[in-house]
C-alpha cells in the first residue's frame, strides 16, 4: 500500500500544488489545480483529496499494467484504460519503461488492421497503404573500382589517340582513390542494413500488421530508422554518392567515345 507520508507536496504557485512518489521503482507525478479555495480548511481538504486521487490513479495504473502483461492481450478496452492519468501518459508519450512500451504494442496490435501492399524481395522493399507509403528503397548497385579506374584509363587512351584535349580539373582519379576504402565499407554496411531493414519488414507482413494509431507502433519506428540510415549512405558527401557521381559521368564518356566511337569532343573533363 501507499503511505501517505511518502508523498512529496509542493505548492507550484497560487492555484496548483504538485504531488510526487516513487512507487515500485517508479516516479508519479501530477499537477493539481486548487483556484478557488480561500482558506487553509478547504486548502488542507483539497489536498487530502488530491492525495486520494492520485493514489487512486497510481494502482489503477499497476493493475491495468499487471493485468495486461499477464494475459499478453486487451483485457480493458483501450477508452477506459486511457481514463487513468498515468496510462494516458504511456499513449501519449510512448512509455518510460519496456512494460510500459509492451502494454502499448498490446493496445496497438489490437486495433484494426490496415490494408496494405507489400512487395518484399532481394531486389526491392515497397510497402504502402491506399494513402501513405511506409518503404521503397532497392540495393545500390556496386561499382566495380578497378573497372571504373579501368574505363576511365580508355577514355584518355581514346583522346589522346585522337587529340582530343583533356581536363583534369575534376580530379576524377584522386576521388575515386580517396574514397574507395570508405567506399567498400559503406556498400557492405548497406548490404547489411537492407538484409536488416527486409527481415523487419517480413515480420511486421507476417506476424505485426499495420494498425489504427501507427504512431504508438515502436517497431515499426525502429524499422523506418534503419531505412534512413539506409538512405543516408547515398547522400552527395557520402562516399557512396561521390563515387556514384564520378561513375556516372565515367561511364557516360565510356559508352559515348569507346563503345560507339564518338569523337566529337572540344574537350573532355576528368
Amino acid at each position: 500500500m501507499i503511505d501517505n507520508k511518502d508523498i512529496e507536496i509542493k505548492e507550484v504557485d497560487c492555484e496548483s500544488i504538485r504531488l510526487k512518489i516513487c512507487y515500485k521503482d517508479k516516479v508519479f507525478e501530477i499537477h493539481y489545480n486548487r483556484a478557488g479555495v480561500n482558506n487553509f480548511i478547504e486548502t488542507d481538504l483539497a489536498i487530502n483529496l488530491a492525495i486520494e486521487d492520485f493514489i487512486n490513479h497510481i494502482l489503477k495504473y499497476w493493475e491495468i499494467l499487471d493485468l495486461t502483461l499477464e494475459n499478453k492481450k486487451v483485457v480493458i478496452p483501450e477508452d477506459e484504460v486511457t481514463q487513468n492519468y498515468f496510462i494516458s501518459g504511456i499513449f501519449a508519450q510512448g512509455g518510460e519503461n519496456d512494460n510500459e512500451k509492451e502494454l502499448l504494442d498490446i493496445y496497438y496490435l489490437a486495433r484494426r488492421e490496415l490494408n496494405a501492399n507489400y512487395i518484399i524481395t532481394d531486389k526491392v522493399i515497397s510497402v504502402a497503404t491506399d494513402s501513405t507509403g511506409f518503404a521503397n528503397i532497392t540495393p545500390y548497385k556496386e561499382v566495380d573500382i578497378k573497372e571504373l579506374l579501368d574505363k576511365r584509363l580508355a577514355i584518355i587512351r581514346v583522346a589522346r589517340e585522337n587529340k582530343i584535349p583533356i581536363s583534369y580539373k575534376n580530379k576524377t582519379k584522386d576521388i575515386i582513390n580517396n574514397n574507395k576504402d570508405r567506399y567498400n565499407e559503406d556498400i557492405k554496411l548497406s548490404k547489411k542494413l537492407y538484409k536488416e531493414f527486409k527481415s523487419r519488414w517480413e515480420y511486421i507482413r507476417d506476424f505485426r500488421g499495420l494498425h489504427v494509431g501507427l504512431r504508438d507502433d515502436k517497431y515499426l519506428e525502429a524499422t523506418t530508422e534503419i531505412m534512413w540510415e539506409f538512405e543516408a549512405l547515398r547522400y552527395r558527401d557520402k562516399p557512396i554518392g561521390i563515387i556514384n557521381s564520378v561513375a556516372s559521368r565515367i561511364d557516360e564518356l565510356y559508352e559515348s567515345m569507346v563503345v560507339q566511337g564518338n569523337r566529337n569532343y572540344a574537350k573532355i573533363y576528368l
